[in-house]
């Protein structure tokens, strides 16, 4: 789990990231869960989907 609870992802670099590091890890068998993001981060996480 990455808690992201005091954290903001202010553009897109932020969440291609946070995507990358999602991405390496469910690679190595690593189930990841971002935890605490806030409305505008969850939507912007949503649009790089």
């Amino acid at each position: 789990m990455i808690d992201l609870t005091e954290a903001h992802v202010w553009d897109d670099s932020g969440a291609a990231a946070l995507d990358k590091i999602v991405a390496k890890c469910k690679e190595q068998g690593i189930e990841v869960e971002l935890k605490g993001l806030n409305h505008a981060s969850k939507n912007l996480m949503k649009q790089m989907a």
